[in-house]
C-alpha cells in the first residue's frame, strides 16, 4: 500500500514540481515591479519642485499609480502561486491513497488494517503539500536574495581606499606639511604648514 501510494503521489506531484520555475519567474517579476515603483516614488520626491514648476503633477501621479498597479498584479500572482498548489495537491494525494487502497481491497486484504495504514498515509499528505509549498516559496524569494547579493557585491567593488595607515589615537600632535588647496581654480592655501599640539 505504501509503495503504491508513493507511486501515485509521485505521478500527481510532477506537474506541481514544474511550478517551481514559474514561481521563480513570478518572484523575479515581483521584485522588478517593486524596484520600479520605489524608484518612481523616489524620483517624484526628489523632483517635486520641477514637477510643480512644469505642472506635471497629474502625469507624475498617473505614472506612480501605473507602477503601483503593476506591482500589485505581480504580487497577487506571486501569492497565488505560493498558496494555491498545496491546496490543489491535497485532493490528488488523497486520491492516490484511495486508489492504492482500492487496488489492495481487490486482493482480499484485511480492510481494517488497510484503513489504519490509509489513515496514516492521509495524515502525511499535509507534510508532502508543505514540502511542495516550501519549494515554491524558496523559488519565489530567490530573485530577492540574488538582488541582495548583487548589491552587496557591487558595494564591495565600489569601496574607495582612503589610505593604508590605521589611526589608533592621538599621541603628540597633528602636523600638516606643504598643504595646497584651491577652490574654483583659485588657490587659497599655498605650501602651508600647520602644527596642532595635543590638547590645544
Amino acid at each position: 500500500l505504501t509503495l503504491l501510494t508513493i507511486f501515485f503521489v509521485s505521478i500527481f506531484s510532477i506537474p506541481f514540481l514544474f511550478l517551481g520555475k514559474l514561481s521563480y519567474q513570478y518572484g523575479l517579476k515581483n521584485i522588478q515591479t517593486a524596484n520600479k515603483e520605489a524608484g518612481t516614488l523616489s524620483e517624484i520626491f526628489q523632483s517635486t519642485r520641477i514637477i510643480i514648476a512644469y505642472g506635471k503633477q497629474l502625469f507624475s501621479k498617473n505614472l506612480y499609480f501605473k507602477r503601483y498597479d503593476d506591482h500589485v498584479k505581480a504580487t497577487i500572482k506571486t501569492q497565488i502561486i505560493s498558496f494555491f498548489p498545496p491546496l490543489a495537491f491535497a485532493p490528488f494525494a488523497m486520491l492516490a491513497a484511495v486508489i492504492s487502497l482500492g487496488l489492495l481491497i481487490r486482493e482480499n486484504n484485511n480492510i481494517s488494517e488497510l484503513a489504519a495504514v490509509l489513515w496514516s498515509l492521509i495524515s502525511l499528505v499535509p507534510l508532502i503539500a508543505g514540502s511542495l509549498q516550501a519549494n515554491i516559496t524558496i523559488r519565489n524569494f530567490l530573485p530577492s536574495y540574488e538582488q541582495l547579493n548583487f548589491l552587496k557585491d557591487s558595494a564591495k567593488k565600489l569601496v574607495e581606499t582612503t589610505g593604508k595607515n590605521v589611526f589608533h589615537k592621538l599621541e603628540k600632535n597633528i602636523l600638516l606639511k606643504n598643504v595646497f588647496f584651491s577652490h574654483n581654480e583659485k588657490p587659497l592655501l599655498v605650501n602651508c604648514d600647520l602644527n596642532i599640539q595635543k590638547g590645544k
